[in-house]
């Protein structure tokens, strides 16, 4: 299941950057009133989608509805696209906790009830980094303290049976990549379309940053919209500017990458 997890933190990472369109319009609730409309209990268009995208980075890397809908702990026809409604359905599974996790939802509030929600897509020793919907009237990305007043708590999706709050993992031995950089293109960078070569080098060095990022393609040597998700993927995990363009600045940080 580790690789499902991958898929769902790659789409979201993929969607930074996303607006809506006038008032609460997306194309998140537009793909489940279409394609899934007993997936909550009304169409959704218009309504605040905070977690309607965490649904759909679930949904669109799902095998069915069932599928999904099992993930997220909801029924069909849900309230899931409320966040104290979503939290409940975690909870009423056991499976929330305070703990952070890759590929958890994370709830924010400080009353009674979760009032925001997001992605978490990565953990450091001391920090939560999230991909959240309707932030700012798009999708953005934060980084919070693991001890921040905001957090309300996190929901556990079953990606496996694992149980709800892991214990923690050792963290491996640090080192860096042993195989061989790729050149960048004349222009300084790799974009969309590029291929040869030096894409499966890129390819390989992003699957080393970030395994499973490339799940359906891996080192084929065309930069396609899997690449370029993937190395948003990897910016974000390197701390660089995440804009799917692979330049100097992605290279040098990646050079330095657990070391």
């Amino acid at each position: 299941m580790a690789c499902y997890v991958n898929k769902v933190v790659a789409t979201a990472i993929g969607e930074i950057g996303y607006k809506e369109s006038g008032n609460n319009i997306t194309k998140y609730a537009a793909y489940f009133d279409k394609n899934y409309p007993n997936f909550y209990n009304t169409k959704k268009q218009g309504a605040e989608y905070c977690d309607i995208f965490v649904d759909y980075c679930v949904m669109v890397n799902s095998a069915d509805e069932n599928e999904a809908e099992y993930v997220l702990c909801q029924p069909a026809k849900s309230c899931g696209a409320g966040c104290s409604f979503s939290y409940n359905y975690y909870k009423e599974k056991g499976r929330v906790g305070n703990e952070p996790r890759i590929g958890a939802q994370i709830f924010f509030g400080t009353g009674k009830k979760p009032s925001h929600t997001g992605i978490v897509v990565d953990v450091t020793a001391d920090k939560v980094i999230t991909v959240e919907g309707n932030s700012d009237n798009m999708v953005k990305k934060h980084t919070y303290t693991k001890k921040s007043a905001r957090i309300f708590g996190y929901g556990y999706p079953r990606y496996s049976e694992d149980t709800p709050t892991p214990a923690p993992t050792p963290t491996p031995e640090k080192q860096g990549y042993t195989g061989e950089f790729p050149t960048l293109p004349s222009r300084g960078y790799f974009k969309k379309g590029d291929k040869g070569k030096e894409v499966v080098k890129l390819q390989s060095l992003m699957l080393w940053i970030s395994p499973g990022c490339l799940p359906r393609w891996g080192s084929d040597g065309e930069y396609g919209n899997e690449s370029y998700n993937a190395c948003k993927v990897c910016q974000s995990l390197l701390g660089v500017k995440v804009d799917g363009l692979w330049g100097k600045k992605s290279q040098l940080a990646a050079r330095e990458y657990k070391k």
